[in-house]
């Protein structure tokens, strides 16, 4: 059997798989049942570039097989690697859309940019592990570096107020 079937068999399967994967719906994708297909895209990829670059390498090439096994292993690595990232981006992607801002209500933020009195400025608060800069509003001006209470969210700007005397104090409980 000579190595190009192995390398076409890895492409075609490893094209089909991934070409299964994306156009599944996003449910089949994501549910606790899914096939190993599903559960693997990054592989299909991989594989799917084993075998690309094996048939490029023996074919195009003329590479012998010690050769052309060694470009279809860097493929295999580039391209799952390559899949592996775009698939991660997509993932935080999705984290930041689906972020609520209403869960940040009563929480602790810095003033980045200071807030003129009934204008917008920028907040950085730390939620689930990330540091996210936020539009906020207040109504009255607050400087720079300032700590500051989130007291609620209007279309998807933070409202914010002082709850502090000056920069450097812990902010004080109303309780």
């Amino acid at each position: 059997m000579k190595i190009e079937v192995l390398y076409a068999v890895a492409f075609f399967a490893g094209s089909i798989a991934t070409a299964w994967v994306l156009m599944a719906p996003i449910k089949a994708r994501q549910s606790d049942d899914a096939g190993p297909v599903f559960r693997a895209p990054v592989v299909t990829v991989a594989l799917a570039g084993f075998g690309a670059g094996g048939l490029f390498s023996a074919l195009v090439l003329d590479v012998r097989t010690s050769g052309s096994l060694v470009a279809a292993a860097l493929w295999f690595v580039l391209l799952g690697a390559l899949a592996w990232w775009g698939i991660r981006t997509i993932e935080r992607a999705d984290e930041r859309e689906s972020f609520d801002r209403a869960k940040l209500v009563g929480m602790t933020a810095a003033v980045s940019s200071g807030i003129p009195a009934g204008k917008v400025g920028q907040v950085t608060v730390q939620y689930a592990g990330m540091t996210r800069s936020l539009d906020a509003s207040s109504d009255e001006s607050i400087e720079r570096e300032v700590k500051v209470v989130i007291d609620g969210v209007v279309g998807g700007e933070l409202r914010v107020s002082r709850k502090i005397t000056r920069p450097g104090e812990e902010i004080l409980d109303d309780a």
